[in-house]
């Protein structure tokens, strides 16, 4: 029987995950991603190359990031409030926000890569399609019954309104994040005006 995982080790696992991936950005920036090779961000990062393949496939895994469940019960609040939806959607992204705790050097540094290897668009896009399809079933659960298709177009404005703020960060702004919270929370009421113009 394997060794059940406790917060501790938990931690230290996503610790290791995340020090693996700023080495790999940081070789990335530095070489250009393409020259960066398995054994440079293992020396970089500290790490043996086992540790690596422990927590990352490959070095383009390793660019994104560890994988994250979003969306845990600590967002079920969302399916049963009584509030307005626009106002539940702008706590929500606050929340994710939040529990993310972006680190901005790595932001940047993604940015950086992405002006460099084009090509790697797909990979970071993905990160967003995969916050899209995690919203929508808690979105349709709130919305119900039918409301699928309501559900899946709210959940693409939240995961784009979020990525559009965050592009400040690639760019190298120095802005803190309750502003990126802000600006997508902007966003995301001023579709709803445009859509309801009262």
């Amino acid at each position: 029987m394997g060794a059940q995982k406790t917060p501790a080790t938990s931690r230290k696992r996503t610790k290791t995950a995340r020090a693996i991936q700023r080495a790999t950005l940081q070789l990335a920036v530095d070489h250009g991603y393409k020259a960066v090779t398995i054994d440079m961000i293992a020396e970089h990062a500290g790490i043996s190359r086992r540790t690596f393949f422990n927590h990352y496939k490959n070095k383009q895994d390793a660019i994104v990031g560890p994988k994250t469940e979003r969306f845990g019960h600590a967002y079920d609040w969302l399916e049963i409030s009584e509030k307005p939806l626009l106002q539940d959607l702008q706590c929500l992204v606050r929340q994710v926000a939040t529990d993310a705790a972006p680190d901005r050097s790595v932001i940047r540094n993604i940015g950086k890569i992405l002006g460099e290897s084009p090509d790697l668009q797909p990979v970071f896009s993905a990160i967003i399609t995969n916050f899209t399809r995690e919203l929508t079933p808690l979105l349709s659960r709130r919305l119900g019954r039918g409301q699928e298709p309501a559900a899946h177009l709210i959940s693409h404005l939240v995961s784009q309104a979020i990525a559009l703020s965050f592009k400040d960060w690639t760019a190298g702004n120095d802005i803190a994040l309750d502003q990126i919270v802000d600006q997508a929370n902007r966003s995301i009421a001023s579709v709803v005006q445009a859509l309801d113009p009262k």
